[in-house]
């Protein structure tokens, strides 16, 4: 019985942060600096975060940060292994990545479409 209500307690929490998430991204709109997400990357970011909470409800972004060089760097960690995560990177330029990190080192890095799969 105790399982269960934990189990909902955290749900609820990655329910939460989702809604943060979507929230943050639905007011967001390009500042005009060189170095921040343009309409394109804002518009990906959605459609990632959309798929993503459909596709891994469970494991909801740690952050979202703006990229340096232009656009937005969205990151995922696991939280039974606190050294791993993966960065889905979209760039001003419509490039797109997805990197995976163990103990802060790259292990893989692929380019991937700049929107989800559908």
């Amino acid at each position: 019985m105790i399982w269960h209500s934990i189990k909902r307690e955290q749900e609820k929490k990655y329910e939460d942060t989702w809604n943060e998430i979507e929230k943050s991204l639905e007011n967001a709109k390009p500042s005009g600096e060189e170095d921040s997400p343009n309409e394109n990357v804002i518009n990906a970011a959605r459609k990632w975060i959309s798929y993503l909470r459909k596709n891994h409800a469970n494991e909801p972004p740690a952050l979202i940060v703006n990229e340096p060089g232009g656009g937005l760097i969205i990151e995922m960690r696991d939280i039974s292994k606190n050294s791993d995560s993966t960065a889905i990177t979209l760039y001003n330029t419509g490039d797109s990545e997805i990197t995976d990190f163990i103990d802060g080192r790259v292990v893989c890095l692929e380019y991937i479409s700049f929107f989800p799969p559908e």
